[in-house]
């Protein structure tokens, strides 16, 4: 239980995303990805919305992989390599040293 209370506190979804609940359905609005990020309102049963919310819930000793790619915090100077690459900007040459 104490495992699962770690996630309860801190839901896979946003509290204001859910719009009502009942004892046989809850309505609850998304972003959808795959039509341009445009918000959509979906009815689904109380058991499925709840086996939803389950499945986010990683299993005992499974990491997470929160950000990855370019994003990832071992990625700082692949990043700025990347970024400076694409917006085509010459590299700054390096200062000399001063005695």
């Amino acid at each position: 239980m104490g495992y699962i209370a770690r996630y309860i506190r801190r839901l896979p979804m946003a509290d204001y995303r859910i719009l009502g609940f009942d004892s046989d359905i809850v309505r609850f609005i998304y972003n959808d990805k795959r039509d341009e990020n445009k918000i959509h309102e979906a009815t689904v049963p109380t058991a499925e919305f709840i086996q939803r919310l389950i499945d986010q819930i990683p299993y005992r000793y499974q990491r997470v992989v929160r950000y990855f790619g370019l994003l990832a915090p071992r990625a700082g100077t692949i990043r700025y390599k990347a970024f400076v690459r694409r917006l085509c900007i010459p590299r700054p040459r390096r200062a000399r040293r001063i005695r």
